[in-house]
């Protein structure tokens, strides 16, 4: 049967498994699928509905680290999923979404402080919803735990390494998360040694040397 069969039949060749991991978005969640009628069903909506980049970051920043991941490519979802920053618009139990707290379609802004990360099955289950409970979304978020081992194994396929995550770094996302802007919040002082006095303790006074009177020499 010809292309033209098919266009008339309805019918159209299947695509291949990569071709649609480029392109893999919920069309049943209302609250992030554009679809013109769901928004006709309430009041029309006004603004950008899509999160900039800056404003995924933000949102990214603002969630809660995964112990033992680094934050820059591990996080914990509104739930408690981890998800991680590689897997965008999927359906796999790492995948996550960008979600408006309140619907867009019902009036939410589309800002950071809006903004959360959901899971992606979380995301499709509470779509545009108001009445969505924690315990509600809790028992939509996957059941399956990963090992350590089966992290490592994702990270290492998606950027060819194993980024590790030291006390410093969860601590300096964690003040960035308080302090976005450096402008007019000065660094932190340097880490002391145990034993090393403080640096804002006053100054050791210094020792006053005590010349000796030179004696007469013996004649």
């Amino acid at each position: 049967m010809s292309t033209s069969d098919n266009s008339q039949t309805g019918e159209s060749s299947k695509p291949s498994f990569l071709d649609g991991l480029k392109n893999v978005k919920f069309t049943g969640n209302e609250e992030d699928s554009g679809d013109p009628t769901a928004q006709d069903r309430n009041s029309p909506p006004k603004g950008r509905r899509t999160f900039s980049y800056q404003q995924k970051e933000e949102c990214w920043n603002r969630s809660s680290v995964m112990i033992g991941r680094h934050p820059d490519r591990w996080r914990l979802d509104a739930v408690g999923n981890p998800v991680f920053k590689y897997l965008k618009g999927c359906s796999g139990p790492l995948c996550h979404e960008y979600d408006h707290i309140v619907p867009f379609s019902k009036g939410g802004k589309t800002v950071p402080e809006n903004c959360q990360i959901l899971q992606s099955s979380v995301n499709l289950f509470k779509s545009n919803k108001l009445d969505v409970t924690h315990v509600d979304l809790m028992n939509a978020s996957p059941t399956y735990r990963f090992s350590k081992v089966e992290l490592d194994g994702v990270e290492l396929a998606a950027y060819g390494n194993i980024k590790t995550a030291s006390l410093d770094d969860m601590v300096s996302h964690r003040k960035n998360l308080y302090n976005p802007s450096t402008e007019n919040n000065p660094s932190p002082s340097p880490r002391r040694s145990r034993g090393q006095p403080k640096s804002d303790s006053p100054p050791t006074p210094p020792v006053e040397k005590i010349e000796s009177t030179p004696t007469p020499e013996n004649k």
